[in-house]
């Protein structure tokens, strides 16, 4: 099986830059003066480039974008609770909305642009379909996290997730040592991409983290965009490519 090696360091930064340079219904904006994020309310999470910030005032969860020199805009979420998760990246934030069903507790995931309030992730079972003779299962989400360009969760139950914000299925693989490369079941944006039971699932969360890998050097290459999903017992680690991204070099090389 061939794998993809990491970036050299070399080019690594500028890759990283060009690829982050080339990346449903909307929420109310509330409001859109220039200048930096409201301070009020408890700051959930935070991230640059743009500079976003999530949080809460009361029960409501809320975002700001405030790129330099542009107008901010501020919307309201969601509602909050003490089981929301939150991650914020790129200028998109990825939360979880606690609910009952049948008695039991169950999340859904959501995420959402903050500029425009487009949400192109709405999962209502966290669970996604393993194959398409089983649909998707309520469930509770011990941790999510995004980038931008995708958002991954892991369950109660140990089904590890990932959603893809623009799905092309010529450059996304699961593989890993020992493991063939394959394009993992999908279910219109959510792709099933790994059951590692309740007794892992902790630990999987924990350690379920993105990287950039590929070709390449101070030429060019490909940056490929990668969910790192974490093993556990004689259970190999995959990783789940999501996006390739070609690169070039602007200046003479070689």
């Amino acid at each position: 099986m061939t794998t993809r090696p990491a970036l050299r360091p070399l080019v690594a930064a500028a890759v990283l830059g060009a690829a982050l340079a080339a990346a449903g219904p909307a929420s109310p904006a509330l409001a859109s003066p220039v200048g930096a994020c409201p301070t009020v309310g408890r700051t959930l999470a935070r991230a640059s480039n743009p500079t976003v910030r999530v949080y809460r005032t009361g029960a409501s969860l809320r975002a700001c974008v405030a790129p330099r020199g542009q107008r901010r805009v501020v919307r309201l979420l969601d509602t909050w609770s003490s089981s929301t998760k939150v991650a914020v990246a790129s200028g998109s934030v990825a939360w979880t909305t606690r609910r009952t069903v049948g008695g039991l507790p169950v999340d859904a995931v959501t995420t959402e642009v903050v500029r425009t309030g487009r949400t192109w992730l709405r999962a209502e079972d966290a669970a996604p379909s393993p194959d398409s003779a089983t649909p998707a299962a309520a469930d509770r989400v011990l941790r999510v996290l995004t980038d931008g360009r995708a958002t991954a969760w892991v369950t109660a139950s140990g089904v590890v997730a990932a959603a893809v914000r623009r799905i092309d299925l010529s450059s996304t693989t699961l593989y890993g040592a020992g493991v063939p490369g394959t394009v993992p079941y999908r279910s219109d944006h959510t792709f099933f991409l790994r059951q590692a039971g309740p007794a892992h699932a902790a630990a999987v969360a924990r350690r379920l983290r993105f990287a950039l890998g590929g070709d390449g050097d101070e030429c060019g290459g490909t940056v490929d965009h990668q969910l790192l999903v974490p093993g556990w017992d004689t259970r190999p680690p995959l990783i789940f490519v999501y996006a390739s991204v070609p690169w070039e070099a602007k200046g003479p090389c070689g």
